[in-house]
């Protein structure tokens, strides 16, 4: 049975016992069934897509079998037409459905670049690989920005960032931040500038939550890499680790008041301090290089100072609906923040005690989402505790085993807090039926 069909039967049931109302009831099933009808036509998009783009990739086939007998000439005249018809057919059927449009549009979108690819090829040039796709983001822009749908936009707000991570990360090139250049930093800043504007303006929240985690973790990227803000010492790429998983929460709260797009940020969150739980494993201090880069030690404390006033300004009905549980979660992630200094130092101690603060996290999350009806925080700390227990098991008694007494001990403790987690829904529930 179909979703759709499962809930109107038990709105039915609902109406029947007089907990709604006939018309309420109504009114639930036409708003659930448009909205799976969304769900619809975003599918049947994609599958237009891949229909609208067969026949191109198939004629650039026939073409390159015989592309060295065709004139230069007549390759560019060619191109021209191709690209002014699409063009054509795409402002002709801008009121047509979406499986038509959607993939006239993207055709549009992508075949300056090709074009360039073409004039490139014909006269033989060469050159830093980035500027043609600067100029194919230049070019296709307008498209992006004025296109009656947001499919455009979010290709054209990809590229963009994947021509920063490319760009900036190769060792040669006018983006490159190996080898920085006067102009290729003003073009990194325009680039990023029209990135978070076109995110804006143009896409969706959840899609603006996506391309604020590519933004951040380029940031991050730049710092592990030879760039003048790299920095060499693991204590402190695990500290950018965290604080620009805990800036990404709090800009994922700041775009959206939707609870699924805040599992990406959440779960890269959960994901540094997982990696932080391995430093125990450290013998010896590593030799300390904040000396050797201080710009991006610098840049670091910044990030962190950041990340940590975040905690603080994240309004608490993000969190949670109690204020108990707003200062656990506040709690855990200030601490988050300032713990991987330590590793500079201290490298095992901080990684037992992200142990902790992990398993205090795992059971954070799985006490709200209880209390609450958030099923996917209940998902995500029952992951994440099983995830430790067995991780350390192993570390500890070498083989599964080995540990088998370890997992009988870890599954009462599981039982015992998934009872409590249990009974204390209960109790709300009790207690919400009493004021009502």
């Amino acid at each position: 049975m179909a979703y759709i069909d499962r809930f109107r039967q038990d709105l039915a049931e609902c109406a029947d016992a007089g907990v709604l109302t006939q018309e309420q009831a109504r009114r639930a099933a036409a708003h659930v069934a448009e909205r799976q009808d969304a769900q619809r036509i975003r599918g049947l998009t994609w599958i237009g897509l891949a229909a609208g783009l067969s026949p191109p990739v198939g004629l650039v086939l026939i073409i390159s079998h015989n592309w060295e007998r065709i004139p230069a000439l007549a390759k560019m005249a060619a191109f021209v037409a191709l690209l002014a018809s699409t063009g054509a057919a795409t402002l002709g059927t801008k009121d047509r459905g979406l499986a038509v449009n959607v993939p006239l549009e993207l055709v549009w979108l992508f075949l300056p670049l090709a074009g360039i690819g073409l004039y490139a090829q014909i006269f033989q040039l060469s050159g830093d690989p980035m500027k043609p796709y600067l100029i194919w983001l230049l070019l296709s822009a307008p498209l992006a920005w004025y296109s009656p749908r947001a499919a455009a936009a979010v290709v054209h707000t990809a590229g963009a960032l994947a021509v920063l991570w490319f760009g900036t990360l190769s060792t040669h090139g006018v983006l490159s931040l190996i080898d920085p250049q006067g102009a290729g930093l003003v073009l990194v800043c325009l680039l990023l500038l029209a990135a978070a504007l076109q995110s804006h303006f143009r896409l969706a929240p959840e899609h603006r939550v996506v391309a604020a985690g590519a933004a951040l973790g380029w940031v991050l990227a730049i710092l592990g890499t030879g760039t003048p803000l790299q920095v060499k010492d693991s204590g402190l790429i695990f500290a950018a680790a965290t604080a620009l998983s805990v800036l990404w929460l709090a800009v994922s709260v700041a775009l959206t008041q939707s609870e699924k797009p805040r599992a990406l940020p959440r779960t890269a969150w959960l994901a540094a301090i997982y990696f932080g739980t391995f430093l125990w494993h450290v013998r010896d201090v590593p030799a300390i290089h904040i000396g050797e880069t201080p710009a991006g030690a610098a840049f670091v404390f910044t990030l962190a100072a950041a990340a940590l006033a975040a905690v603080f300004l994240i309004p608490g009905e993000a969190l949670s609906r109690d204020e108990r549980r707003v200062a656990w979660a506040r709690s855990i992630l200030a601490v988050s923040i300032v713990l991987p200094f330590g590793a500079l130092l201290l490298p095992q101690e901080v990684g037992a005690a992200c142990n902790v603060l992990l398993a205090a996290a795992a059971v954070g999350l799985m006490w709200n989402g209880s209390v609450e009806g958030r099923v996917g925080q209940i998902n995500a700390g029952v992951g994440v505790l099983f995830l430790l227990i067995v991780t350390r098991f192993v570390d500890v008694f070498g083989t599964l085993l080995q540990g088998g007494l370890a997992f009988i001990a870890a599954g009462g403790i599981l039982a015992g807090l998934s009872y409590a987690l249990h009974q204390g829904r209960r109790e709300l529930l009790q207690r919400s039926r009493g004021a009502a």
